[in-house]
């Protein structure tokens, strides 16, 4: 290390003494070193921006991509060939439905004392319950009415009832005839069908054909086309509209844009490189100063 010698005051010899540094010199040091360390920050923020700015740092306009075919519509399903004569029933909304139409008796049995009989029938099905016009004194009534049912519900039977209109009091059932859901399916179409008419069974649940006075049974001629429950399309897919090309003004403002980048990435890096040449001065001349014995930047 370096030393200075100066004459001893407790003797008459010469002691070589340590050389400490200078105050203002370690402050110039750390002074250069700190604006060293920034520089050095500052350009390696210029260079990652220059190479963001090269790499278009996302400016540059996608390239245009062909249009995608869209995906086919679905088939239209088409209602049974049985169902399509009758027209649309009145199930809907998911659910099977039945036409009936209600022809005609014949056969029926003399309930009134007086008088023969005034028959209607009564569809029922659940809740609901449609009914004929009723027919005033006739054996062999004929009705053609047409009534539409939804068979939505719990109920596993539509019920068709002959009744005889009674002027005073209730109305006597005179038969019925039952008609399961499950076998309606199965049918599909049954065009002027007849069926005998059971009577409705009592307590016991006893029931028995239903005839007339020669003992030929009564029947109900009926046309029917059960429609079952639509099936629910499947869910297409949501058609995505393709990327359309940039337009001519969408490219040069791209190009605008990515030449701003780099100017501005260019003179970052030349406020860095300034910035690193300062502080490679200061740091050559605090060096500099160390090494002169005694020196500092305000002693001289």
């Amino acid at each position: 290390g370096l030393h200075v010698v100066s004459p001893s005051q407790t003797s008459g010899r010469q002691t070589p003494e340590p050389l400490t540094t200078p105050p203002q010199a370690t402050e110039d040091v750390a002074r250069a070193c700190a604006m060293a360390l920034k520089a050095c920050e500052r350009g390696r923020a210029a260079v990652n921006a220059a190479a963001n700015a090269t790499k278009g740092g996302g400016v540059v306009p996608p390239s245009p991509q062909a249009p995608q075919a869209a995906p086919p519509a679905p088939a239209k399903l088409q209602p049974r060939a049985a169902a399509a004569t009758a027209g649309a029933g009145a199930g809907g909304g998911g659910v099977p439905s039945l036409r009936i139409t209600v022809h005609s008796a014949q056969n029926l049995p003399k309930v009134d004392t007086f008088g023969s009989i005034d028959p209607y029938v009564a569809v029922l099905f659940g809740s609901t319950d449609q009914r004929t016009r009723t027919v005033k004194n006739d054996m062999a009534p004929i009705f053609d009415e047409t009534f539409d049912i939804s068979l939505a519900g719990d109920a596993k039977e539509v019920v068709l009832v002959l009744y005889d209109w009674e002027r005073v009091g209730k109305d006597r059932a005179i038969g019925e005839i039952r008609l399961p859901v499950r076998w309606l399916a199965e049918q599909g179409s049954l065009s002027r069908q007849s069926y005998g008419l059971r009577s409705l069974t009592d307590a016991n649940g006893i029931a028995a054909d239903v005839k007339n006075k020669a003992g030929v049974p009564s029947s109900l001629t009926i046309s029917l086309t059960h429609t079952p429950a639509p099936k629910q399309p499947a869910h297409a897919a949501p058609v995505v509209a393709p990327a359309s090309p940039p337009t001519a003004g969408e490219v040069a403002g791209a190009q605008r844009a990515a030449s701003v980048a780099d100017g501005a990435a260019q003179a970052a890096l030349e406020a860095a490189q300034q910035d690193l040449q300062v502080a490679e001065r200061e740091l050559t001349d605090a060096l500099q100063r160390l090494s002169t014995p005694g020196g500092s930047s305000s002693s001289g």
